[in-house]
């Protein structure tokens, strides 16, 4: 289920799709949304980490997170999800979509979830 942001109170714009970004600025993008998918609060409370690199596609930007269940029994091993963000400005409505791309905690790895994005062999 896509995490979804909007937000009204002001016009705003921002780069379009496919336009090359940093992890920096699609932060700031989602926070203009309104969005908390990258606070500090949020992420702790998930053991998130978010990986520095942003692959940009024409439908979106791919980044990597990983998350690390810890439950009773303790920590379960750190597990990796291939991530879409999108966002559509359309006057003063901003809306800001982050997908899971695949399934949730798929990769084992940083690495094997970033072999993932669409068209990464073509870079």
């Amino acid at each position: 289920m896509p995490v979804i942001h909007k937000r009204t109170d002001y016009t705003i714009d921002g780069p379009d799709l496919g336009t090359p970004i940093t992890m920096h600025e699609l932060q700031q993008l989602a926070d203009r949304a309104g969005s908390h998918y990258f606070e500090r609060g949020t992420l702790r409370f998930f053991r998130s980490r978010i990986g520095a690199t942003v692959y940009t596609r024409p439908d979106g930007w791919y980044f990597v997170t990983s998350e690390q269940f810890v439950g009773s029994s303790g920590a379960q091993p750190r597990r990796y999800s291939l991530r879409k963000a999108t966002y559509k400005a359309d006057g003063e409505t901003l809306t800001f979509t982050i997908d899971t791309v695949g399934e949730f905690q798929a990769y084992e790895s940083g690495r094997a979830a970033a072999r993932a994005v669409p068209g990464k062999g073509d870079q």
